[in-house]
C-alpha cells in the first residue's frame, strides 16, 4: 500500500511578510493586529475587523484597570448582543482574556508581552500587583473554559465569573 500523504515544511512567515500580506488584504493595523494573533496572519485577518477590535480596545482598557472593572457591566454588554452572536463574543473575550493575561504572566516574568505590546506600560503597572501562582492557575482555568465553549454556556454568566476571577487576582495582591 502506497500512501499518499507527504510531509511538506510550511515555515511561519517572518513578520514583515505577514504584515505586509495583511496589509494587501485590507488590515489597516497590520502589525498590531498580527501581534494579537501572536504572528498567525490568517488569526490576524479574523481579528482585524473592525468591530471586533473595538470591542476587544474597551475589554484591554478594563482590564487595564481591575481595580475598576464592573463584571456585571460588562456581562450585560454582552448579552445586549444578538442571541446568535453571544457565543462567538464570548469565545472572542475568552481569547482577549487568555492573550492578556499570557502577557502579563511574561512580563511579571521579566519578559516582554507578545500579543498587546502596545500596552507594555499598563502591564508592568499591573505585574507589580499580581502573585504569579494564581495569575498561572487562572489562566489554566481559561484555558478549561476555552475548551467548553462549544457547550450551552450562559455566555454573559461566563464572562461575568471569568472577570471576577480576574479582579480577584489583584485584589489578593502580591505574594511572591
Amino acid at each position: 500500500i502506497v500512501s499518499r500523504c507527504q510531509r511538506l515544511p510550511m515555515p511561519e512567515p517572518d513578520a514583515a511578510t505577514a504584515a505586509a500580506w495583511l496589509t494587501a488584504q485590507g488590515v489597516v493595523d497590520a502589525g498590531r493586529v498580527l501581534a494579537q494573533a501572536g504572528g498567525a496572519p490568517l488569526l490576524a485577518l479574523e481579528l482585524a475587523d473592525p468591530a471586533l477590535q473595538r470591542e476587544c480596545d474597551r475589554w484591554l482598557a478594563e482590564l487595564a484597570r481591575p481595580e475598576r472593572l464592573s463584571p456585571v457591566a460588562i456581562g450585560a454588554r454582552l448579552d445586549s448582543a444578538a442571541k446568535d452572536e453571544r457565543k462567538a463574543l464570548l469565545a472572542a473575550a475568552v481569547y482577549w482574556l487568555l492573550t492578556w493575561t499570557a502577557d502579563l504572566a511574561a512580563v511579571v516574568s521579566g519578559g516582554p508581552p507578545r500579543f498587546h505590546p502596545q500596552a507594555r506600560e499598563a502591564l508592568a503597572a499591573l505585574a507589580t500587583r499580581v502573585a504569579r501562582v494564581p495569575l498561572f492557575r487562572y489562566y489554566q482555568a481559561l484555558l478549561r473554559q476555552r475548551a467548553l465553549l462549544t457547550h450551552p454556556l450562559q455566555p454573559r454568566l461566563v464572562a461575568e465569573a471569568l472577570l471576577i476571577e480576574y479582579r480577584d487576582l489583584f485584589a489578593r495582591g502580591r505574594a511572591d
